[in-house]
């Protein structure tokens, strides 16, 4: 291969946009999460990311989790990567 065919083209906006995009996700898809309120800490995978609002400097990220067959839509304050063994004890 040339030197020529080996050349990616990125535009200014695509690199903007995953600038801001990592500004505002905290997790990615895939990750391993649980949710804060949940007393068994069960672990739930983020499947989906939303990005909704009128600006970036307004905007709102919510994830979509899965746990088996079921699935369920959160904010980020919702959400925590560590399993909090307190919540799963039922001590608060």
């Amino acid at each position: 291969m040339e030197l020529a065919e080996k050349i990616i083209f990125i535009t200014i906006e695509d690199i903007q946009m995953k600038i801001k995009w990592d500004l505002c996700s905290i997790y990615e898809l895939g990750d391993v999460v649980y949710l804060k309120t949940d007393t068994e800490q069960s672990k739930r995978i983020v499947t989906s990311i939303q990005l909704s609002g009128g600006s970036m400097a307004s905007s709102v990220v919510s994830y979509e989790l899965s746990q088996g067959d079921s699935h369920s839509e959160h904010y980020e304050s919702e959400i925590s990567a560590d399993l909090d063994e307190l919540s799963k004890l039922g001590v608060e």
